[in-house]
């Protein structure tokens, strides 16, 4: 006469098998997703603009050049010093990695800026020629794009004259080589994400990124697209690649107690039902 129920053993082996299952999955893994972060002229969230110097007998640096179809980089050359600002919305991205992982359930694998160079058509540029320039995260995002540009600059938006103040504290994201200044070539530059690029992909808010020069490249100097260009695949772009938290895989000792753990649940119900 059986002692115990079969059906609790069952069910209770049923229930390792279970366990079994979910530690083995434990540490699956999950697709990486990646977001392109593209924007277009339209709303202020998303702007970019660049700011100069001019020289010492055109000084340009209370100029706004918000609203041009080119973004300068350059060094102290003839014709000044060139740098630039962009600011992305990440809300979209951060939104799409909760709803895919779960709110926080994620981290980034990587960021990459891609740019599109550009030949000048105004005087004000200085010429193009490769060279290494500098990325950076800075914390402020209320800069205004503003509408001047190189024909009809205005005195409201950013400025050269603001640039100092925007750029204290700001935190590297990498130095790169642009090797080819001519006309629609489309490069992705890899960051290196900063404590403050991250939090703010994290929380979903705006990132402002300063593009300058490398300070010991003294002729470096490129165009690229902005966000006006009428070709959106050349507009400026944040690729951010992201994956969910990765999950420990269950050791070696703990599989090994599991096993013995079933095998004498196994042998208890069998002595139960003899």
């Amino acid at each position: 006469m059986p002692r115990h129920c079969p059906a609790f053993c069952s069910a209770r082996s049923g229930q390792w098998a279970v366990l079994a299952v979910a530690l083995l999955t434990f540490g699956a893994t999950h697709a990486a997703t990646t977001v392109t972060l593209q924007p277009d002229s339209s709303g202020t969230s998303n702007a970019d603009a660049f700011v100069t110097t001019g020289t010492a007998t055109d000084d340009l640096s209370g100029n706004n050049y918000g609203a041009a179809g080119a973004m300068g980089v350059s060094a102290a050359l003839p014709n000044g010093t060139f740098a630039s600002l962009l600011r992305f919305d990440l809300s979209s991205a951060t939104a799409t990695f909760n709803s895919t992982y779960g709110t926080g359930g994620w981290s980034i694998d990587s960021i990459a800026l891609q740019l599109t160079t550009t030949t000048a058509n105004n005087a004000i540029f200085n010429p193009s020629q490769p060279g290494t320039f500098d990325v950076k995260w800075i914390s402020s995002n209320s800069w205004v794009e503003g509408t001047g540009n190189p024909k009809n600059p205005s005195s409201t938006g950013v400025k050269w004259t603001d640039f100092a103040g925007l750029t204290s504290g700001a935190q590297a994201e990498g130095v790169f080589n642009v090797t080819n200044t001519g006309d629609g070539v489309t490069a992705s530059y890899t960051l290196s994400p900063s404590s403050g690029l991250l939090f703010a992909l994290q929380t979903g808010r705006q990132a402002s990124l300063a593009l300058t020069a490398d300070p010991t490249d003294s002729t470096m100097s490129a165009l690229f697209n902005t966000r006006d260009f009428g070709t959106p695949g050349r507009r400026p772009a944040l690729i951010i690649t992201a994956s969910a938290l990765a999950v420990p895989e269950p050791g070696r000792a703990m599989l090994l107690m599991l096993g013995t753990l079933g095998t004498l649940r196994r042998r208890r119900c069998a002595n139960l039902t003899q």
